[in-house]
């Protein structure tokens, strides 16, 4: 009867995780502790980074990682975090700002840590209660902080080209803001031989300081299809396009099935054709988040907050009750790699999305910089591993 009743238990749990599925991915096994991941896929280059680093993790500190796929609306995401927190999750990492407030105030009243995987502080709109409870871990600025910096590298792209006639395509202003940054520094550093064509919109300078400049559409294909060919009917003359958002998933896509095969382009984003793109002249740089960053800088905290019900804190960094604490160093940060040959095509695959052991961050290296291990731990530290180059990453591992 034991047996029977054993191989039964076995099969429940099975079909258990089978179902799963649909909800979440895989069953998480027994840890100390157990973090939840909220993403809208995990099938691509973001999802499958964020899960290949989350294994890597688990074999060296004694966690499991548990991932929910959620919808865009508010909705949706309220019920991924529920999933975790129904799960026994004991933080929970989400990509998104989304009901952040919401999601603060449930996972307060659990005892669970809440922390923004892919998502600034500053960017966000969060109640000054919640900004500053024990339970919000930060979120992780992309670009390492600095977008501008990846404008002015495009500015440097399109300047050694005799490319001449330009236009930027991103999402929404608002929910895209490092792309403001991007695109300002990229019109102020760009050479005045070029044109770079305005789409007339109507500014939004604060918060956003959106000057009206690039086309932007909002997150599907057939809407990205749609403002390429309001762009072209502008301009029929572009001759390369600055595409933020996304450029490799939606915009490149929708050049291609507008039959605009000559015009070049600097993309955020990655797939895995990025060197045949580059290859054939396509592509004059495309670059996309070093997710080991993103998900080593929130752990760091996720882990040192759970050893130690809350009370680690790096002495250098910006109080949680502090004026400084949303705008100036309370968020991780994490580098976005643009890449500019097929050269760097082939380092990125090595170093960042290949052997996670021998990739941008081991966990040794990580647990020097965590205060579980290592007292004299620096959030400068923390910060710099998780900003640096594909270059820096090469000279350490190669």
């Amino acid at each position: 009867m034991k047996k029977i009743f054993a191989k039964l238990t076995a099969v429940i749990i099975a079909v258990a995780c089978l179902i799963s599925v649909f909800a979440f991915v895989g069953c998480a096994k027994d840890t100390k502790y157990k973090i939840g991941v909220l993403l809208y896929n995990f099938t691509d280059i973001q999802g499958k980074q964020i899960k290949e680093y989350g294994d890597y993790l688990s074999k060296d500190f004694d966690v499991s990682f548990v991932y929910v796929s959620v919808g865009a609306d508010d909705d949706a995401h309220i019920q991924g975090l529920e999933s975790c927190l129904n799960q026994g999750c004991n933080a929970i990492f989400s990509g998104y700002n989304t009901a952040i407030d919401t999601c603060i105030e449930k996972c307060e009243a659990a005892g669970v840590y809440y922390g923004l995987l892919l998502g600034d502080t500053a960017a966000t709109q969060i109640d000054s209660a919640k900004l500053q409870s024990k339970y919000y871990l930060g979120g992780v600025k992309q670009f390492s902080g600095n977008p501008a910096a990846v404008g002015e590298l495009f500015a440097e792209v399109v300047n050694a080209t005799e490319y001449t006639k330009i236009a930027g395509i991103s999402f929404p202003p608002f929910a895209f803001v490092d792309g403001n940054a991007i695109f300002n520094q990229f019109t102020a550093s760009v050479s005045e031989t070029k044109t770079v064509y305005s789409a007339g919109n109507d500014p939004m300078p604060f918060p956003f300081n959106y000057n009206g400049d690039y086309w932007y559409f909002m997150f599907t294909q057939e809407a990205c299809e749609a403002t390429v060919t309001a762009m072209f009917t502008a301009h029929s003359d572009i001759e390369v396009v600055i595409g933020m958002g996304s450029g490799m998933d939606y915009i490149l896509p929708a050049l291609r099935n507008g039959n605009h095969n000559n015009v070049k382009m600097l993309a955020l984003g990655y797939t895995d054709d990025v060197a045949t793109y580059m290859q054939n002249g396509t592509l004059l740089a495309a670059g996309t988040n070093n997710y080991v960053h993103c998900m080593a800088s929130l752990f760091a905290r996720a882990y040192d907050a759970l050893e130690s019900d809350g009370t680690a804190w790096y002495a250098d960094r910006a109080a949680a009750n502090s004026e400084y604490y949303q705008y100036a160093g309370a968020d991780g940060a994490a580098d976005y790699t643009i890449l500019t040959s097929v050269s760097e095509v082939t380092d990125f695959k090595t170093y960042v999305i290949g052997n996670k052991e021998n990739g941008p961050i081991t966990n040794e290296e990580l647990k020097q910089c965590m205060l579980t291990f290592n007292a004299n731990a620096t959030w400068a530290d923390l910060t710099s591993l998780t900003t640096k180059t594909l270059a820096q990453i090469k000279t350490v591992r190669s």
